[in-house]
């Protein structure tokens, strides 16, 4: 699974770096606005039966045909709403061009109430191999296919039609790899809605803590600045949100499976956030800190003003990711209120914050709304966990010791770093690699020391050292 993630996101990245040299802001913008009204449309319609069908330990085909039937109702309902939708938001955000690409993009919840639901077992039998398969191909040919389309576009549409490619190309690739197939009916609706209706909640508030900054950027501010936020916004979460959000994934169905054991569903938790945290603390810091160079080196220079909203949004990605593994747990509990308790205390916080800072700072008050956001969601995450899986204090201290410390000494090591590059005028692409460097090794020699002082527990660095060890047959690590 970190495998995909890595592969899927280092596409997304050459994608962002090869289309914003292509396009402009405003383009990127303009599919922001209208990507963010699809996902609030979404909402609606998003059962999360997936979730609910890896929960389910004993799930039935006819669970399955159910979950896919709601999806495809959804699929053809959505797509009407979006097609006579169109004019209003249109008039509402006084851009013509709104209409037209909405009445193309409608079709995309077609296509993807139609996937099979039976991919769903990939996940739940830790299959993940096949997921890997299942996800990576259509993003590898979108990929190629939006590039060449911007070439020979170079405006907004290629992003519309490459959306339509990968999506057109995930649905048929799930019917290749799974032999699953669904029939219509809703026979089991009651037993999947009596789970999913707490996912449901919960999806309204994803979006309001996920998509709607876009959407009031464009309202308040303009289109521009909502491409300005989207491209920061993906850029600082390459490698935090994203990277936790597929390890989550991966982790929620082992969840599932000891969740009537809670000493070891209590150590599964602690092993996996120790190396959300090994990976996530490091690499939210150490975007914010190249910021600098990261922006006009990958992006151009039109996108120099998203240097701080980078900063900001990467240090708040990295405590997004650290908090995202509470809410599978209480899933697999069977507890889904608490993960909606939790998004609505971000809803709370994050959209007055919006407003009022942007009052104040323009677009950068929104990416400060969002850090300060993630922040106090992080401590209440963490309290939260602590006492429904009744984890010491000290065991929570831990987990982020080493990561902490090491990302310090990082920061500092880079600080310094840029300093003397500045001062020697080195270049900014050769500056860019030569900090990542120095990045990795700072941060690797000071979590080594670290882990080194505090004995050598256990923890990603010894499960790193036994797979090496392993992999080029060196002999065995205890």
């Amino acid at each position: 699974m970190i495998a995909l993630k890595a592969s899927i996101k280092a596409i997304g990245l050459l994608s962002t770096v090869f289309l914003a040299r292509l396009l402009s802001p405003e383009d990127f913008g303009l599919i922001a606005i209208i990507m963010a009204l699809f996902a609030m449309i979404d909402i609606f319609g998003n059962f999360s039966f997936d979730t609910v069908l890896i929960q389910k330990q004993d799930a039935t085909p006819a669970d399955y045909n159910t979950a896919w039937s709601f999806n495809v109702s959804f699929g053809i309902v959505a797509c009407i709403i979006v097609a006579f939708g169109a004019d209003w938001v249109s008039e509402f955000y006084g851009d013509a061009r709104i209409k037209s690409v909405m009445l193309v993009l409608s079709g995309l919840f077609l296509i993807s109430g139609l996937q099979n639901i039976g991919v769903v077992e990939f996940r739940k039998n830790l299959t993940f191999d096949k997921e890997f398969r299942y996800q990576l191909l259509p993003k590898l040919v979108s990929f190629f296919s939006t590039l060449g389309l911007a070439f020979w576009l170079k405006n907004y549409w290629a992003l519309v039609f490459g959306s339509l490619i990968w999506k057109l190309l995930v649905l048929i690739n799930g019917y290749l790899l799974h032999d699953f197939r669904p029939r219509f009916t809703f026979s089991e609706w009651r037993h999947l809605f009596r789970f999913s209706k707490w996912l449901m909640i919960n999806n309204v508030f994803y979006f309001l803590n996920n998509r709607s900054p876009e959407m009031i950027v464009g309202k308040i501010l303009s289109p521009q600045a909502a491409g300005f936020f989207a491209i920061a916004q993906e850029i600082s979460t390459l490698p935090t949100s994203e990277f936790a959000a597929n390890i989550t994934a991966a982790s929620y169905p082992g969840y599932c499976k000891i969740s009537h054991l809670p000493v070891e569903l209590r150590r599964m938790y602690l092993v996996v956030m120790e190396s959300i945290a090994f990976f996530v603390l490091p690499a939210g810091v150490g975007i914010a800190m190249l910021a600098h160079v990261l922006v006009p080196v990958v992006l151009g220079p039109k996108w120099l003003s998203s240097v701080s909203l980078v900063q900001y949004l990467a240090l708040s990605g990295a405590l997004i990711a650290m908090s995202s593994n509470t809410g599978a747990v209480f899933m697999a509990l069977g507890r889904p209120r608490v993960s909606t308790l939790m998004g609505m205390l971000r809803v709370v916080i994050l959209i007055p914050m919006i407003y009022w800072l942007s009052s104040i700072e323009g677009l950068n008050g929104v990416a400060q709304a969002v850090l300060i956001t993630s922040i106090a969601v992080f401590f209440v995450s963490s309290g939260l966990i602590r006492f429904g899986l009744k984890i010491p204090f000290y065991s929570i201290l831990r987990v982020f010791a080493r990561p902490l410390g090491g990302a310090v000494i990082m920061t500092v090591c880079l600080y310094w770093a840029s300093i003397i590059l500045y001062q020697n005028g080195v270049i900014e692409v050769v500056m860019l690699f030569a900090l990542l460097a120095a990045g990795v090794l700072s941060y690797a020699f000071s979590v080594v020391v670290l882990w080194v002082l505090a004995g050598c527990a256990d923890g990603p660095e010894k499960r790193i050292l036994r797979l090496i060890f392993n992999k080029f047959k060196l002999g065995k690590i205890r």
